[in-house]
């Protein structure tokens, strides 16, 4: 019985994130970990206690994190948990499972974990996981939304829609031009994101590498962490306490706070076009949209979207205030907070899902566009006072405001006080009228895509 919603309700939906940051794929990341150190370590010239692990011993090494599976996270799990023996220890019962493990194959088993604390391994896998689910799961979902919004943009580039600013009626637009704004946010954010990697420490107990030097005095430990480090996808940190300090977490929460902003800005969009009639929005055969109200079909998808876009942010915002503070060389807190991490992306991915759904599900309604501009004629203003500007109007706004300002006027009202702009030449009239009259907007909007 799960008291999360994500691992629940919405299981179906945050498969993808579950695969990579759940608790299984996190010991499965420690166990790669270990075991790449193991082997970088007998690569190592100086540790000459530890023979150059070959060709055929390297892949056997690999095989066993990359079949990690089920049975093996449950071992795992008593070695740590374990009424008599347990650890209560995540990484050491990571350490003893993959001892007994390797002691078949008559590997020296005291070089597993050998000089490490835990933070080394876990920040590290941590890393991994992260870095993996920003360049598959994020990456992939976000893209196709983004490619979809696009299309149904594009192909509505230019049918016109009434703007709103404060909620009243403004200077006409087009639904495509108003759905681009939000793919050029969109993918300007997913750019940052896809430049982004997570740190890497690796350095013992405060971060000093004093463990490695004290055993290997010889061995050049520091150009080691590095090379290490980057073997695995991370930037290495020169310098730390027991603890990768967290700013790459806290900027990557700021970037997907930033990413989520966008979205939740279109998923309390969509519901307001849906609610002024100007987007069908489709039943679908079976759903119930109201448990008293037959007739209702709701924007479930985006207000779903938003409410758990609102609750990813609530996390994003958490981890960026909380884990990049820490007492002295090392406090536990962040420990549990990371184990959060999961939540925030999987909330994310559930809304990105329910926003592809729901796009599915809306068309535009060319009729309840054109009747809302129909019925809105004073918001052409814009347009023709700046028409009178260039034509020597000093008092342009004054006299269109004195016309329109708080007051409903009709198209013929406009086309007439036209009529008398006797410094306007005839053709601009005639422009401004044909607009007015039939909608149109080439004075209010060019396409430039």
């Amino acid at each position: 019985m799960s008291i999360c919603p994500l691992d629940d309700r919405y299981r179906k939906e945050t498969a993808p994130v579950r695969e990579i940051m759940a608790g299984p794929a996190l010991a499965q990341a420690r166990v790669e970990v270990e075991i790449r150190y193991l082997i970088a370590l007998s690569d190592e010239p100086g540790v000459i206690e530890l023979p150059r692990f070959t060709t055929d011993m390297q892949i056997r090494l690999k095989n066993i994190y990359e079949n990690f599976d089920a049975p093996d996270y449950y071992i795992v799990l008593d070695h740590e948990n374990n009424p008599t023996t347990g650890t209560r220890h995540d990484v050491k019962a990571i350490e003893y499972w993959l001892r007994n493990r390797l002691a078949p194959l008559h590997v020296p088993v005291q070089f597993v974990h050998f000089a490490l604390t835990s933070e080394d391994v876990t920040n590290l896998a941590y890393g991994l996981l992260i870095n993996r689910l920003l360049c598959t799961v994020i990456d992939v979902t976000l893209s196709l939304f983004i490619g979809n919004l696009r299309r149904f943009a594009r192909k509505h580039i230019n049918a016109p829609l009434l703007g709103m600013t404060h909620l009243q009626p403004a200077t006409p637009t087009t639904v495509g031009e108003q759905l681009l704004v939000f793919t050029d946010r969109l993918k300007r954010k997913l750019r940052e994101i896809r430049k982004f990697r997570m740190h890497g420490k690796f350095g013992g107990a405060v971060g000093n590498l004093s463990a490695h030097y004290a055993a290997y005095p010889d061995v050049n430990w520091h150009e080691f962490r590095t090379k290490f480090v980057r073997s695995l996808g991370l930037s290495p940190l020169k310098r730390t306490t027991q603890i990768n300090p967290h700013d790459d977490i806290a900027r990557l929460s700021h970037l997907m706070s930033e990413l989520n902003g966008i979205l939740i800005d279109l998923a309390q969009d969509m519901p307001l076009y849906i609610g002024r009639g100007v987007f069908c929005l489709h039943a679908v055969p079976g759903e119930v949209g109201s448990s008293t109200m037959p007739h209702k079909v709701n924007p479930t998808d985006w207000e779903t979207a938003k409410g758990a876009l609102g609750a990813a942010n609530a996390l994003f915002d958490f981890f960026a205030r909380e884990l990049p503070v820490n007492k002295l060389q090392r406090e536990l807190c962040d420990s549990i907070i990371q184990r959060f991490i999961g939540e925030a992306f999987a909330a994310h991915h559930l809304a990105v899902v329910k926003m592809l759904r729901g796009l599915e599900k809306v068309s535009i309604n060319t009729t309840a566009l054109l009747k809302e501009i129909d019925e809105n004629p004073e918001v052409f203003g814009e347009a023709i006072q700046t028409v009178m500007r260039r034509y020597g109007y000093v008092d342009a706004y004054e006299q269109l405001k004195e016309m329109t300002r708080g007051k409903r006027i009709t198209i013929g009202e406009l086309c007439d006080f036209i009529d008398t702009l006797e410094q306007m030449p005839d053709d601009a009239k005639l422009r401004l009228k044909n607009s007015i009259a039939h909608n149109l907007m080439e004075v209010t909007f060019h396409s430039y895509e």
